[in-house]
This record gives structure tokens, sequence and C-alpha cells, in this order.
């Protein structure tokens, strides 16, 4: 019966016999929240890694004996990104970065290896740029914009373009990040250039002046509208809205001496799944050192 429903349902999609090919997966970015600080000059060191454990099941059909199609869900086990920064105006920051993957195997070929990852590997080149339009004060409200562009090592995967407001709020204490965005992607095998929407959020107590105690958000909503070119994994099983949320804490402080000692910040903190297409847990830690 299975055989004969998956016979029916390929009858009824346009080109279903024709080979999967790479399509873009739902967008999912570094775990951190994009501020409005900058500092004429000032570099800033950044290393922002995640590791991931219960993955979500993956779906699959059976054409045939040795036919199967796979849903193409994002499932990393871990990711690290490493990233230089610079303050270039009192008003524009701008940041290169480099971001190594461990994901899961594109095609197994049989269902015996669906939940199977392939090795670490440079996965992402990066560039960002971040305009401040109002910058935030204390008991005030910040306006920025981000723009980052992505550059996958692989030709057969689709590169990205991301872009979004960056809103700030700052009280005594008390302080929210907020960063939506859209997602463009373009280019690849099969040039699925779809719209995503993302977001990040972070609500942040400041409980002493080396501790910064926080809830983070992070989340996509995959393919915006009928964006893009849909491929046969989308249309058998749809798309895969992704969402985490978890404590984290940081840990700064000044390193070194001078009139501008040097900076660093610790960050620690876990986040779980909200749905079933999410890992059931993400473990952060990153390393941001300022000089």
């Amino acid at each position: 019966m299975r055989l004969l429903r998956a016979t029916c349902l390929a009858a009824t999609l346009p080109g279903f016999a024709t080979p999967a090919g790479v399509y873009a997966e739902p967008a999912v970015n570094q775990f951190e929240v994009k501020d409005l600080d900058v500092e004429v000059g000032r570099w800033e060191f950044q290393s922002q890694n995640a590791y991931s454990w219960g993955q979500p099941e993956r779906k699959f059909l059976g054409l045939g004996p040795d036919e199967f199609v796979f849903d193409i869900n994002s499932v990393a086990r871990q990711r690290y990104a490493l990233e230089m920064e610079l303050g270039i105006t009192p008003r524009f920051r701008s940041r290169v970065g480099i971001e190594f993957e461990q994901q899961r195997v594109d095609d197994p070929g049989t269902p015996a290896g669906r939940h199977d990852f392939g090795d670490l590997e440079l996965e992402e080149l990066a560039i960002e740029g971040v305009w401040v339009f109002l910058p935030p004060r204390p008991s005030s409200f910040g306006l920025g914009l981000l723009a980052e562009y992505q550059y996958t090592v692989d030709s057969d995967e689709s590169d990205s373009l991301v872009l979004g407001p960056i809103v700030e709020t700052r009280g005594e204490r008390w302080s929210l990040l907020l960063n939506p965005a859209v997602v463009q992607f373009f280019g690849g095998e099969r040039d699925d250039d779809k719209l995503d929407f993302a977001y990040a959020l972070q609500l942040a107590y400041s409980a002493s002046d080396a501790w910064l105690l926080a809830l983070e958000a992070y989340g996509t909503v995959e393919r915006i509208g009928d964006t893009g070119a849909a491929g046969v994994e989308t249309r058998l099983f749809g798309d895969h809205n992704l969402h985490r949320l978890g404590p984290i804490a940081y840990y700064q402080r000044d390193v070194g001496s001078g009139a501008e000692p040097s900076e660093l910040s610790l960050g620690i903190g876990l986040f779980i799944g909200l749905n079933d297409n999410t890992a059931d847990g993400t473990l952060k830690f990153s390393i941001e050192y300022e000089f």
C-alpha cells in the first residue's frame, strides 16, 4: 500500500521523477543577537559556537526498492563561527567571518542512514554591515539596520542575503534587543530563490558589572508566501519552521590596562526546541574579545 500511495503521489507532482537536486534549507544564522554598539577603531574577535542534540525525526518516502526522497530540514550537530569586527564610523561597523558545520547528510541513499552526519566542514563565508540610525541611550529607543551576505562554499547550495532592522531599548538594568529579518536565497543547483523570515530576540538583566543574565529566542519561518521554486521535498513534507528559546549568562570583564582596556565576554546558554522541526536542545558557547 505504501508503494502504491507513493506511485499515485508521484504522478500528481510535476517533475517528481527527476533527480531531487539541492534546495535551500530553512535559514539558520549564528545564535547571536545584534546590538547597536559601535566604537570607532575598535576591533572585536568573536567565536559563536553551538552543539545540538535530540535532532528531529527525518521524514522520507519510498518510491521503489532503491528510490527514496527525504525532507530537507536544517539539521546541524555542531556549528562554529569565527568573526572579526571593526567600528569604522560612529554609526557603522562591519564584520567578516567563516563558519564550520557538521550537517546531516543531504542524500543518505537509504532510510537506515537518514540520521547520519557528515564531517565538520567549512560551510560559509560572510560579510556584515550594521548602520545605526538612532543610537540607544538609557531609558530610550534605538534603531539600526543589519545587512549580511552569506556565501556558501558548496556551489550547489544557495547563497543568501539577510536584511532587517535592529531595535533596542535600554533601562537602568533591563534591555531588550530585537532582530527581525528577511532572508533572500539565490543561486545554487536549483536556484530556489525563496524568502524566509528569521528573528532573534534578547531580554537581558544586568545583575552586576560582570554578569548579564538573558532570555534569548531564535527562529525561522520558512518560505514566505509562495516565494521561490519549491522542490519535491517541500511539496511532499512541507516547509520547516524552527523555534528555540532559553536562558543564557554572559560574564564580562576588562583585561589589560590603559585608558581603553580590552574587554572579554564569555557566554553560555541552553536553548530548548519549541516544535518538532527543531532539535530538542542546543548548547551555546560564545567568546568575544574587544581591543
